[in-house]
């Protein structure tokens, strides 16, 4: 009787000139979170710098193709002051790159953007591992004896495998049960590991939920109408929460199930005024005292891991709004194009916000360069891994 044999098969990828930048972009974006890189500040400036000459190439490729009707351009331009606007006064940027890239990527495929995605981050991890083992790239054993990896956090090893399994659920309506054991297998090492809970949750729902069951779902009408306004309802929801949290016992349970998240928006909340474009502030310190009026004690240590009140207090309430329209029209462009893996995972990611706060990146939030990217319906095959 023969035995089967596993191999592992990649599809080769035609390369242009916008994916052959994004992924550059993807890579550096990533590689700074590698311990080796994020000890160095010289590093990361010359990798800054690196970043700042791709972004200029950009803006020269894309004004030389001009892609765009002039109404197209109009909205892009007004778009773009509002977020030029928000960097300017908040030193928060990442909504300016967003939107950027969304325009380079104009008409390029976004099942490719996905692949080189997926294969870099591939790539990442594995020289990045490769570095740990060799003691060129070591972080110390950080809190819950979780290890690193080379990262410089244990958590993100889980956001990486997080990206990775979103990436390549996001090329096909539905994966194959033994892509999904694989994707499933890796991130549950990956969680023995570095012990990252919100990024190994988040992926193996995004496993068990792209399926035909949970698309049927999707599209009655009352869940339709809803899943637009997830900005809106998960931002609500981190402002009550926040606010209620002095007062209500049940809230104060779940803040010590999430590790003090929402202590950390309701002490930033209260120290911070909300204003229109944004304000320039770190809300990350170690190095002033608080005052938790709850439990009676002191604390040196603030930040906010929660992406909707950390973008109010940073970037600003006209931002939010520009977001949740943003994300308004995507929604409903996922559904006009009945792509319900891509929606899965955009509330996952959507999601995730509740408990870090980069998702306002495009190196998170991917979905996004779907908005004006084209996309064809796959096969229901093993891409990325073929099993013969």
């Amino acid at each position: 009787m023969e035995k089967k044999i596993l191999k592992i098969k990649i599809r080769p990828i035609k390369i242009n000139i916008p994916l052959f930048f994004l992924g550059f972009l993807f890579f550096f974006y990533y590689f700074k979170k590698t311990a080796i890189i994020s000890s160095s500040n010289d590093m990361v400036n010359m990798i800054n710098h690196i970043e700042d000459c791709i972004y200029f190439i950009c803006l020269i490729y894309m004004v030389l193709e001009n892609k765009y009707k002039p109404r197209q351009i109009l909205f892009i331009g007004i778009v773009g002051i509002a977020f030029f606007l928000i960097a300017a006064v908040s030193s928060y940027a990442e909504l300016l790159k967003c939107l950027f890239l969304v325009t380079f990527a104009k008409n390029v495929s976004f099942e490719k953007i996905c692949r080189i995605f997926a294969y870099v981050l591939i790539f990442l991890m594995v020289i990045t591992m490769a570095m740990f083992i060799l003691g060129i790239s070591v972080s110390p054993v950080q809190r819950r004896n979780a290890i690193a990896l080379g990262f410089n956090q244990a958590n993100a090893v889980s956001v990486v495998l997080m990206m990775i399994t979103f990436l390549i659920l996001a090329t096909q309506r539905i994966s194959s049960i033994k892509v999904k054991l694989i994707l499933f297998t890796m991130n549950l090492s990956g969680y023995f590991l570095s012990d990252g809970r919100a990024g190994f949750g988040l992926a193996v729902l995004g496993i068990i939920l792209t399926n035909e069951k949970i698309y049927k779902i999707l599209y009655k009408k009352i869940v339709r109408k809803s899943i637009p306004f997830t900005v809106l309802a998960y931002t609500a929801l981190s402002l009550i929460t926040a606010y209620l949290y002095p007062v209500s016992k049940f809230i104060q349970k779940i803040n010590l199930i999430v590790t003090h998240r929402i202590d950390l928006n309701y002490r930033n909340l209260s120290l911070n005024k909300l204003k229109l474009l944004g304000q320039k502030i770190e809300l990350f310190t170690t190095d002033i005292e608080y005052y938790n009026p709850v439990t009676d004690t002191f604390s040196t240590y603030n930040t906010v891991d929660n992406a909707y009140v950390s973008g109010l207090i940073q970037m600003g309430i006209m931002a939010m709004i520009i977001v949740f329209v943003i994300n308004i029209l995507l929604t409903y462009k996922i559904y006009k194009k009945n792509h319900p893996q891509l929606l899965i995972i955009q509330l996952l990611i959507l999601t995730y916000g509740l408990f870090e706060s980069s998702i306002f990146s495009i190196y998170i939030s991917f979905v996004f360069l779907y908005l004006i990217t084209k996309f064809r319906i796959e096969k229901i095959e093993d891409k990325f891994v073929i099993w013969e």
